[in-house]
């Protein structure tokens, strides 16, 4: 989960190479980010964040075969919104091995070239309407959780006040 201090890109790719160390189990991560690094944002996220990249690759091809690829799920994106952790995501977006993927969690679009990935086939969307239930859904919910029939005016007022959210 990231939060505002993540803006900082030096702890950004320590956490990111922590997340996927995690899900390799492969010791030879921990090194993978330089201590620094100088420059421009993009200068710098690709500085620190190539090792992190070649080592990831290097283990999908000499390591064992693993039964899904490592994972390094980030939420909260939208909370850690600096030009270096956006051109961070950019360069991981665009030249993470196909043994490694990442998952964001965002309120709002994270600042990728999301149309070209898209294109490319290397993204997948899950909108608020995708997570969302529709009415029949909601009914069935409302109904459960009321432990019997609801009606379908009374589901339908808690669907359009609610979007959908079953939390609600």
């Amino acid at each position: 989960a990231l939060d505002a201090d993540d803006r900082d890109l030096g702890r950004f790719a320590r956490y990111l190479v922590a997340a996927f160390r995690r899900a390799t189990g492969d010791d030879r991560l921990a090194g993978a980010v330089p201590t620094a690094a100088a420059g421009p944002p993009a200068a710098r996220a690709e500085a620190l964040l190539a090792p992190l990249v070649n080592a990831l690759d290097s283990a999908a091809r000499t390591g064992p075969p693993r039964p899904r690829p490592p994972t390094a799920v980030l939420d909260d994106v939208h909370l850690a919104d600096s030009p270096a952790v956006a051109a961070a995501l950019r360069f991981l977006a665009e030249r993470l091995p196909d043994g490694a993927r990442l998952v964001l969690i965002a309120r709002s679009d994270p600042p990728l070239p999301l149309a070209r990935l898209r294109l490319q086939g290397a993204l997948a969307e899950l909108r608020a309407a995708d997570l969302a239930l529709d009415a029949g859904a909601a009914r069935g919910v409302l109904s459960a959780a009321a432990g019997r029939d609801v009606g379908a005016d009374a589901a339908a007022d808690l669907h359009a006040r609610t979007e959908g959210w079953p939390a609600g």
